[in-house]
């Protein structure tokens, strides 16, 4: 269960949702390789794992990093010196977990972080992880 329940929080910041905010990050669209690593009181060793992605918008805002059909929703976010920051709160896994992320950089490279404090069992456990992407070339046709 630990590991799946991981992979589920890495599902809520590659799936973007429709909405565009105001406060976004610029980018190059096209093909990026996204690293990722995740670390949570669930399993003592470190998840990993290295993605290509499409990217055809050129913006990523804080409402971009929460997939469109999950429980979590927005609640804060602003965009200063280059650094987009958010908070979100989600019904699921757990009822009360809570998150926040930053995402920097722009153009073609961008590096970020998120950290969840889910409620299990009287205990708080956190989960976060980190990623850096950059961009590798055009997507494919």
């Amino acid at each position: 269960m630990s590991s799946v329940y991981g992979w589920i929080m890495l599902g809520l910041l590659l799936c973007p949702a429709v909405a565009i905010a105001e406060d976004a990050i610029e980018i190059k669209p096209g093909l990026w390789k996204i690293k990722q690593s995740s670390r949570s009181g669930f399993s003592p060793t470190p998840m990993e794992d290295v993605d290509e992605e499409c990217f055809t918008k050129n913006k990523f805002s804080a409402e971009d990093m929460i997939d469109a059909d999950s429980t979590c929703k927005l609640v804060s976010s602003s965009l200063s010196d280059g650094v987009l920051k958010w908070k979100m709160s989600c019904d699921q896994p757990m009822p009360g977990t809570v998150g926040e992320g930053e995402l920097s950089g722009g153009g073609t490279e961008i590096k970020g972080m998120l950290r969840m404090k889910v409620a299990m069992e009287g205990k708080i456990q956190t989960i976060e992880t980190k990623w850096d992407g950059e961009r590798i070339g055009d997507c494919p046709e």
